[in-house]
C-alpha cells in the first residue's frame, strides 16, 4: 500500500478541485481529475490511495457512474468482490440509460458476483450487459 505523503497529494488536489468547481471548472473536468489519479492508483498498485481518493470524490459526486466503476475494481483488485459488486451496482444505477457504457457497468457486476459465488444474479447481470 502506499505511503501516507501519497495520499495527501491526491486529497489536497481533490480538495482543491471541488474549491475550483464551486468558482471556475467544470464537474466533468473534477471528475476527469479523479479518474486519472485513481487510475494512476489502480496501475501502481497502490489501492489505499486510490480507493481514498475516489472514495472523497464520491462523497460530494454520488452521480459519478465512472468513478463508481473504477472503485468496483479496486474493490475486485484487493480480492473484496462483494464490495466491487456494490459498487458496480451504484454505477449502474448512477449512468444514464442511455450511457454506452452501462454494458461494461454490467458486465463488471456479474464478474464481481460470480466472483462472490452468487452465479444466479451474475446471469441477470450479463444479460443486462448484452443489451
Amino acid at each position: 500500500m502506499g505511503s501516507k505523503r501519497s495520499l495527501i497529494l491526491p486529497a489536497i488536489l481533490i480538495t482543491f478541485a471541488y474549491i475550483l468547481g464551486e468558482a471556475s471548472a467544470s464537474d466533468q473536468t473534477n471528475r476527469e481529475i479523479v479518474r486519472t489519479f485513481a487510475n494512476h492508483y489502480l496501475m501502481a498498485g497502490d489501492y489505499k490511495a486510490g480507493y481514498s481518493a475516489l472514495a472523497e470524490h464520491l462523497k460530494y459526486d454520488g452521480a459519478d457512474s465512472a468513478a463508481w466503476n473504477l472503485l468496483g475494481l479496486f474493490y475486485l483488485q484487493a480480492s473484496q468482490p462483494e464490495y466491487g459488486a456494490q459498487a458496480f451496482q451504484k454505477a449502474i444505477e448512477t449512468a444514464p440509460k442511455q450511457d454506452e457504457l452501462r454494458g461494461i457497468y454490467a458486465y463488471n457486476h456479474a464478474d464481481a458476483l460470480l466472483r462472490s459465488g452468487d452465479e444466479a444474479k451474475a446471469r441477470q447481470s450479463l444479460a443486462l450487459a448484452s443489451r
